[in-house]
């Protein structure tokens, strides 16, 4: 049903073989007529098969660029209710924007391949089917398990020209998935597509086992959930001190790793110290997780012994744990006060504060809370 109930086709005379009405837009009223409606043979139905359009030279210039594709649709219209649909639709896209284009149903022979594909790797690792503003089914997320177990939810997206041109593929993984080859010599299909994401993911598999036994047996502070696309991490070691990482080569996930520190002076430069003195101690057949214990001379707290709350310090400006998905990232460098402040509230604490000074880019002043040197660098 159309919204705007202004717009309405009905019969010249008693014959039904031409319409005439309006269609509404908002303020706008169009006049247009519909002509050469046949009924069908042995029955009262009307065929539009035939059917042309006749409109105002407003309607008639708006239409100008779709008015081949309007008539299709015309002639293939069950009703002249579902083509005054359809033409109101139309015509709201057209105001909307030139963002919006009226695109025709893609043909039976892409349908048909779809079905096909979708039976050949089965309905039930079929987790979504997509559709564009116009209902039309064009693409579909797909689960897939890699060789350890692993469900990866894949996404891919075809236009009317499939199969005879590849789709495009979306999936979670540290590194971009390369465009997928599609060669004339081999049938193409979806499994021809779903063959080469398996065989990507199976690029990853050290890396992930490599993440999965951090994410496991320690209090990941950063992110929150991490997705199988992320290389960092942020791992509590005490209350006040954690320090961040990112693998740099998610093919090589066992190299050593530059670590970044949070945490005041007085506790993290031993711990530092500590990591320079045993580089030579580092293992590249060690999963990451020992070698930093090792490195570092500690055990990192595991989620089996330790809450992750107790890591949970609170930002002593907004009083928040998380802000803008992030945790407090900047700690006061006095060991009898080591406040933690998000850096973004710190910045803006520092810049209200007259006596603060900038230089290249940081914000030097004072601790809210001891009057200690801080800084924060901007944005």
């Amino acid at each position: 049903m159309l919204k705007d109930n202004r717009s309405f086709l009905v019969p010249e005379d008693v014959s039904g073989d031409s319409y005439f009405g309006v269609v509404a837009l908002g303020s706008k009223e169009f006049l247009l007529r519909v002509v050469n409606v046949r009924p069908q043979p042995s029955t009262d139905v009307m065929s539009l098969a035939r059917a042309g359009l006749e409109t105002d030279a407003e309607l008639s210039e708006l239409l100008r660029p779709y008015l081949a594709v309007v008539t299709r649709r015309l002639q293939k219209s069950l009703s002249i209710d579902s083509f005054l649909k359809e033409l109101h639709d139309l015509l709201e896209g057209i105001v909307r924007g030139p963002s919006y284009a009226f695109v025709e149903p893609p043909k039976l022979s892409y349908y048909e391949a779809l079905l096909q594909d979708v039976a050949t790797i089965g309905w039930d690792r079929v987790l979504e089917v997509n559709t564009d503003d116009h209902g039309h089914w064009n693409g579909l997320h797909v689960q897939l398990v890699d060789s350890h177990g692993r469900k990866h939810a894949v996404s891919f997206r075809m236009d009317a020209s499939y199969p005879s041109s590849p789709p495009t593929c979306g999936v979670d993984v540290p590194e971009p998935m390369p465009p997928l080859q599609w060669s004339p010599l081999k049938p193409p299909s979806l499994q021809h597509a779903i063959d080469q994401v398996q065989a990507h993911l199976e690029t990853f598999q050290d890396f992930w086992d490599v993440l999965d036994d951090i994410d496991k047996k320690c209090c990941v502070l950063e992110p929150d959930r991490p997705t199988r696309g992320c290389k960092r991490r942020r791992l509590a070691l005490r209350p006040s001190v954690s320090i961040q990482f990112d693998v740099p080569d998610p093919v090589l996930p066992r190299a050593l790793v530059d670590v970044v520190w949070f945490g005041n002076d007085a506790a993290v430069t031993p711990l530092r110290e500590t990591l320079y003195a045993n580089l030579s101690k580092w293992k590249p057949a060690d999963k990451l997780r020992r070698n930093l214990e090792r490195v570092l001379g500690v055990r990192f707290p595991s989620p089996r012994t330790a809450a992750k709350n107790e890591f949970a310090l609170e930002c002593g400006i907004c009083y928040a744990h998380r802000l803008d998905d992030r945790i407090p990232d900047r700690v006061c460098d006095s060991a009898n006060c080591a406040r933690s402040f998000h850096g973004s509230c710190l910045l803006e604490w520092l810049q209200a504060i007259p006596t603060s000074r900038k230089s290249f880019g940081t914000v030097f002043g004072s601790c809210p809370y001891c009057r200690e040197p801080i800084s924060a660098k901007g944005v």
